[in-house]
């Protein structure tokens, strides 16, 4: 079967990366002290658009996001943003 395609979803996206942007730029500053980690899109995303160094994992839909959170449960990070967005 066919993925439907969803222009709603595209366009949260839009939304969503606009704002990860927006929010990056402003506190580039602050976020270049930090070790950032991120999903491969996002990762890109702030390396490629706002200079800043992430270290990327896979996609989310190929398991970064439990990659990001493997790492947290095993103590060799520990978040400082609670909305997932960085």
């Amino acid at each position: 079967m066919l993925a439907r395609p969803q222009p709603e979803r595209q366009a949260h996206r839009q939304v969503l990366e606009g704002l990860i942007l927006r929010l990056a730029k402003r506190y580039r500053s602050s976020l270049a002290r930090l070790h950032l980690l991120a999903t491969l899109h996002t990762g890109t995303l702030l390396s490629e658009e706002v200079g800043l160094p992430v270290e990327r994992f896979g996609s989310g839909p190929e398991g970064g996001d439990i990659q990001i959170g493997a790492r947290i449960v095993q103590g060799m990070w520990t978040p400082w943003c609670s909305s997932g967005i960085l």
